[in-house]
């Protein structure tokens, strides 16, 4: 913290030290970039919110289109998970003076996330005064004599290009009242607050055979609630659908875009799948398994991706991605096998 005096004035600067972009993936939406860098900042692991999510397969399919995707299916809350990890979160709906909040916040060295429209941020080249854009800033300092807030924000849209930035006072308050404006709703927070409080963390990095079975049981074991936790079906349903692709037409540059679009958000989901199950798994084939799906899949994304940008649209690359996804559905049924196997074999150690 700095203060200085300038023509009989105090202007204070301050930067919370140990915030850090968070670019190894993205998880879910925005909002867990700006959280991520908090919570290591604060010496804590993200693995109970990767967790916490059942990896679902989804199909969406209108007319002759289906498009294949993935999203998360939510087993506790956020407020259940910052609990568990000795943090508190003061939140508002709305602020008044969100200058004036967020000084105070980081004041006490508590960093804010903010929802805004990306729309009105000079260092948002892909949408300022182009695009009403909603999305999280995490804000980790101010200064009063530049007027600045130091911001990690988002470079494009497009790309996982987090950065540390700076955006003025004025440019953040006209963000905040564009998400006011536009993207608002009932009830959604607007404004968080993260701080630390004295204790443990309930959940860590580190767990015992009875932990590892539980976790993995509740995320795969199709013994357990929902059959199809897991929309393995969906992932079959889309690969039957593809057999029919063979022999159609398809040219719309839309409906690629949405295939692409999909297959991103199974990569994403893949890869926190891969990450929290190298830290609950000691198993090399299991592990080899899930890095052979994740690879199928980027693979996948390359041939349609290449397609789309070509203008090369047709029914000529589907028998090439349908043997891909043959073995997807093979793989993804076997890992679960394994994965039931493997806790069989540590509850009878």
């Amino acid at each position: 913290m700095h203060a200085v005096y300038w023509g009989g004035l105090l202007y204070m600067q301050i930067v919370i030290e140990g915030i850090e972009p968070y670019n190894e993936l993205f998880f879910d939406n925005c909002f867990y970039n700006s959280f991520f860098p908090i919570i290591r900042a604060f010496h804590k692991d993200e693995l109970p919110f990767f967790l916490n999510e059942n990896i679902v397969y989804e199909l969406s399919q209108k007319a002759n289109e289906a498009v294949i995707g993935c999203r998360y299916r939510q087993r506790h809350s956020f407020a259940e998970l910052v609990d568990s990890l000795y943090l508190g979160a003061l939140t508002k709906h709305r602020s008044e003076d969100v200058t004036a909040d967020i000084k105070s916040a980081i004041s006490k060295g508590r960093p804010v996330i903010l929802w805004v429209d990306c729309y009105y941020e000079p260092i948002r080249l892909d949408t300022y005064l182009k695009e009403h854009w909603p999305h999280t800033l995490l804000v980790y300092g101010f200064d009063d004599n530049e007027q600045r807030f130091q911001v990690i924000e988002h470079k494009h849209k497009e790309n996982l290009s987090y950065e540390k930035q700076s955006l003025s006072y004025h440019d953040l308050q006209e963000a905040y009242r564009g998400y006011l404006q536009y993207f608002i709703s009932e009830g959604h927070l607007t404004f968080y607050e993260i701080y630390e409080l004295d204790g443990q963390e309930l959940i860590s990095g580190e767990f015992g055979k009875i932990e590892v079975v539980k976790h993995l049981s509740d995320l795969y074991s199709s013994q357990m609630g929902d059959v199809d936790k897991r929309g393995l079906a969906q992932l079959q349903k889309f690969e039957d659908t593809v057999k029919h692709l063979q022999e159609e037409q398809y040219s719309s540059a839309t409906y690629y875009s949405k295939v692409v679009e999909g297959l991103n958000k199974i990569i994403n989901c893949k890869k926190v799948e891969k990450i929290r199950m190298a830290k609950l798994i000691d198993d090399p084939s299991i592990l080899g398994t899930m890095d052979e799906i994740v690879n199928l899949w980027v693979q996948v994304r390359a041939v349609v991706a290449k397609t789309l940008y070509t203008n090369r649209m047709g029914s000529h690359i589907w028998p090439g991605i349908l043997d891909k996804l043959s073995k997807l559905v093979s793989l993804e049924g076997l890992i679960g096998t394994d994965i039931e196997i493997y806790c069989k074999r540590l509850q009878e150690k």
